[in-house]
């Protein structure tokens, strides 16, 4: 499941490796994550990102659990084929989660349900909710 998920995601192939360690307040057993051969702490802020999601599917896919994610550009500095890549796990979580995200690049957006319009005036933040009519032609995709 866990390659499956890195594929769409543009990720590098994982391996998982435990090793059974002193027992401890974790348990007795380690879970090493690699993509390809980029240990977990070297992975860059896109790919770490990417892995997190993957994980959070897989856990959505055995537990059906409901939550709220709130995401600040989480497709920043990602290529089209990247960002295309979140937007679909996104869109899977979205069965479990209520999903907020900002997002500049129009993947994430096209397969949104709903588009608000945030923007500041006056020292204010101010959302307003987009009708059909009022929704970039280009992102949305729900016509």
């Amino acid at each position: 499941m866990l390659k499956e998920l890195c594929l769409a995601l543009k990720l590098n192939t994982p391996s998982i490796t435990l090793q059974e360690t002193q027992m401890s307040k974790s348990g007795d057993t380690t879970c090493q994550i690699t993509l390809k051969n980029s240990h977990i702490s070297t992975l860059s802020a896109g790919e770490f990102n990417r892995l997190r999601l993957a994980m959070m599917c897989i856990a959505s896919r055995i537990s059906k659990k409901q939550g709220v994610l709130i995401l600040d550009e989480i497709d920043a500095n990602l290529s089209g084929e990247e960002s295309e890549g979140v937007a679909k796990i996104l869109k899977e979580l979205s069965h479990s989660y209520q999903i907020f995200a900002i997002s500049h690049q129009p993947h994430m957006p096209a397969l949104a349900t709903q588009h608000f319009l945030v923007n500041r005036a006056n020292g204010k933040s101010y959302v307003t909710l987009l009708d059909q009519r009022r929704q970039n032609p280009r992102v949305s995709a729900n016509d």
